[in-house]
């Protein structure tokens, strides 16, 4: 015998008051997968719940008589969400076996999980973040010394640059690729080598300061706020806003 199923419960209970209203009218009933369920009530979901089958010839007259008592809802002429879901997954390997509201889970909730681990666990090399930038630098400690930078800009007669708008930071390291340029400390600024390798920056041959400049430092940058922290030095800054310069004679 063809058995067709024509509507699906959850609660092996539920399918045999269905089974018993089916069989007073003459009905020859099948209950799929009530084993299963009686097992335990979760994989009723996992597997579509207790299926109510009847004889082929019989289905569209079965159908008819759960529907006339309630048991099964007229669906609406526009297709749900969950249904455009069911129809999209219903061709994909290992989801095409779950049912709809399983579907429409996995659909949403890996997305989701995927954007929240990229948010929450992603950052940006240290590399990155310091390509091509320039971070005002607010002080170098050296040992129990705080160094203030204060750039002299050469002689007189030279074009000198100021930042046009008030509070502003002039006193600003430039990082282009391979080198440094620090602001001086009652000098002029000089230039510095760096190399990168993950989360560690390396200095070395600074003209000026080599003997607490130079060294190997971990490098903590969160938002706009930056940390080099070697065994001898800690230097302190900021990533430098972007601000309209004007030549002053």
């Amino acid at each position: 015998m063809d058995w067709i199923t024509i509507h699906s419960v959850t609660y092996p209970s539920e399918a045999h008051t269905i089974k018993m209203q089916l069989e007073v009218e003459g009905y020859k009933v099948y209950l799929k997968d009530e084993l299963t369920v009686q097992v335990d009530n979760f994989y009723s979901n996992a597997i579509g719940g207790v299926k109510i089958q009847v004889a082929k010839e019989n289905a569209k007259e079965a159908h008819q008589f759960l529907f006339d008592l309630g048991y099964i809802k007229k669906q609406s002429d526009r297709p749900s969400f969950l249904q455009k879901v069911n129809k999209f997954t219903e061709k994909i390997p290992g989801l095409k076996t779950l049912i709809p509201e399983l579907r429409l889970m996995v659909v949403i909730g890996v997305p989701l999980l995927i954007l929240l681990v990229s948010v929450f666990y992603y950052q940006p090399s240290i590399k990155s973040q310091l390509a091509n930038s320039e971070w005002c630098i607010e002080k170098v400690i050296h040992g129990d010394k705080a160094f203030i930078p204060n750039t002299n800009y050469g002689e007189t007669g030279v074009v000198q640059y100021r930042f046009l708008e008030t509070g502003k930071c002039k006193e600003s390291c430039k990082i282009n690729e391979g080198q440094l340029t620090f602001p001086g400390f009652n000098t002029e600024s000089f230039n510095a080598f760096y190399f990168i390798e993950g989360y560690r920056m390396t200095i070395s041959g600074s003209e000026i300061f080599g003997y607490f400049m130079d060294g190997e430092y971990e490098v903590e940058i969160v938002k706009n706020r930056i940390v080099l922290i070697s065994d001898k030095t800690k230097i302190i800054g900021k990533r430098q806003a972007e601000q309209q310069l004007m030549p002053w004679l």
